[in-house]
């Protein structure tokens, strides 16, 4: 939201938002991602937070251990990549379920925003 009200105020300044798998649906970050990549045009970085202190990731209710978290991670890019990219998504994996899902409006940036994470750059755009 902090990054969001900084899109109006600057021309060149790009956002490194963090978001992690665990708590939203690949559909809406997405559409959360797309959303501010058109808004800003084509300003967003994402850092894909997987990983955390365990104290901290049960007080938002995520109680996957080290292992489990990378594989939802993994199943959640393979919808976001999907998705960004304009294809209709239906997916059933361990951790993950969509039917229909498709994106409206798409990113700027093709064939989608960079992502990051603590271990180096998942694409270089």
């Amino acid at each position: 939201m902090v990054a969001t009200s900084l899109i109006s105020v600057t021309e060149r300044l790009r956002f490194l938002v963090a978001f992690r798998p665990a708590i939203m649906s690949p559909s809406l970050a997405v559409r959360m991602a797309a959303t501010f990549d058109q808004i800003s045009n084509g300003r967003i970085i994402l850092n894909v937070v997987t990983g955390g202190d365990t104290k901290e990731l049960a007080k938002d209710g995520i109680f996957l251990d080290h292992d489990q978290r990378y594989e939802l991670t993994d199943e959640f890019l393979t919808i976001w990549r999907s998705l960004m990219q304009g294809e209709e998504v239906t997916y059933s994996g361990r951790h993950l379920q969509v039917q229909g899902a498709k994106l409206q409006f798409p990113p700027i940036q093709k064939p989608y925003p960079t992502l990051y994470s603590i271990y180096g750059c998942y694409e270089v755009q």
